[in-house]
């Protein structure tokens, strides 16, 4: 029965520390992104500077838009031929 116990409670403080761990680990990564920043990229891609990196965001951005606005007019086109079959 003591054995047993013991056994209990080391598999808790095993699990107190792993928590503690995780929540250690987290807290250096968040300093560590508040501070130095996020690097973006692969190691193929460490070359590209950060000017870089917010102009591919923007094209990213323009082209969900430009994918978007399509998208609506096709379906407001279909809506269109729909209204007017029926």
């Amino acid at each position: 029965m003591r054995l047993e116990n013991t056994k209990i409670q080391l598999l808790e403080d095993v699990e107190v520390l792993e928590k503690q761990w995780k929540l250690f680990m987290q807290a250096v990564r968040d300093s560590a992104e508040t501070v130095l920043g996020r690097r973006r990229g692969t190691n193929k891609q460490k070359w590209i500077s950060d000017n870089s990196w917010d102009l591919i965001d923007q094209r990213k951005v323009a082209k969900s838009r430009r994918d978007q606005a399509r998208t609506r007019q096709k379906w407001t086109e279909e809506d269109l031929e729909f209204k007017t079959s029926v």
